[in-house]
């Protein structure tokens, strides 16, 4: 049976069927939205569990100038007419950061597709040294598809932090178990978002591989230059 899009099978995909730059927008398109989501998901997730008590200037308390300067006459004032001095000058209050998160949710959905665009060009670079005269649209609609990936990405991030923040009830089936992976995710959360980026980094690169390869003409070799080159650069983009 034929694949019905490149994530899967990308070489048997490519050499099956034509490109089209219309299924590759509206791939970047969902993926895009899913990391936007994603984000916003993980901010409320996390609002859920790390807050902050700051100090603010109470809005009762009365002013420095009725309590330092009138002493003990201001403060009688005070109590026929209002809050006393002896009130504390600050208070606390709960943030959370969540909407700092959402706030840069639109720049995310804009920021995928500016990849999607930046990937294209690169790749698109790469292949004139190979190719006289890529076609820009064949290489958007391989590029759009490498993209998916980082939809993936998005979501596996979402199941880290709820596993890492979300409370569960103790009554819930395999609640012990759900504790040690917590656990392990807590303690090993650098070391399993990098083994994903570069899972990711990998699909990406050779589902690119695979595209240009049978879209341009290119050889294997020149394919995975091509794709590398790309893969690798995003990849430390994304790192910095």
């Amino acid at each position: 049976m034929k694949p019905t899009t490149p994530l899967v099978r990308p070489g048997e995909y490519y050499r099956s069927f034509k490109t089209s730059i219309m299924e590759s927008f509206v791939a970047v398109f969902l993926s895009a939205l899913t990391v936007t989501v994603s984000l916003v998901v993980v901010g409320i997730i996390a609002a859920g569990g790390v807050h902050v008590n700051v100090a603010i200037e109470s809005p009762i308390h009365p002013s420095d100038t009725i309590c330092t300067q009138m002493g003990p006459i201001g403060d009688a004032i005070t109590d026929l007419n209002g809050p006393s001095c002896n009130i504390p000058e600050t208070t606390a209050k709960f943030v959370t950061g969540w909407k700092q998160v959402s706030a840069w949710a639109p720049l995310t959905f804009v920021g995928v597709l500016f990849v999607w665009f930046g990937a294209a060009l690169g790749l698109n670079v790469f292949v004139r040294y190979f190719h006289d005269r890529p076609s820009l649209e064949d290489t958007l609609a391989v590029a759009g598809w490498g993209i998916v990936p980082l939809a993936v990405e998005a979501l596996a991030t979402v199941l880290l932090v709820l596993l890492a923040f979300a409370r569960f009830p103790s009554t819930m089936p395999l609640n012990q178990s759900i504790g040690v992976l917590r656990a392990l995710v807590v303690g090993f959360a650098g070391s399993v978002r990098f083994v994903i980026s570069l899972l990711v980094a990998a699909w990406q690169g050779y589902i690119w591989m695979c595209g240009v390869q049978h879209v341009h003409g290119l050889t294997r070799a020149q394919a995975m230059v091509t794709s590398g080159s790309v893969t690798v650069f995003l990849l430390i983009v994304a790192g910095l």
